[in-house]
């Protein structure tokens, strides 16, 4: 059977596993997650906008 000591330590152990499980989930906030949407769509929309520059200046006389 567990002594006490061996019950604390298992205990201590899934209070860190809770408390990483936690602070994972706030790195991926709603907030964090619309964020990095935003900034996906703004870099695509630059690459597209870089694409455009290169066609507009290979057409220039």
């Amino acid at each position: 059977m567990a002594n006490d000591f061996e019950i604390l330590n298992t205990l201590k152990k899934i209070q860190e596993q809770v408390n990483q499980i936690q602070k994972s989930n706030r790195l991926m906030s709603p907030e964090h997650i619309a964020q990095a949407l935003a900034f996906k769509q703004i870099k695509d929309e630059l690459t597209e906008m870089k694409k455009m520059l290169v066609v507009l200046t290979k057409n220039q006389p």
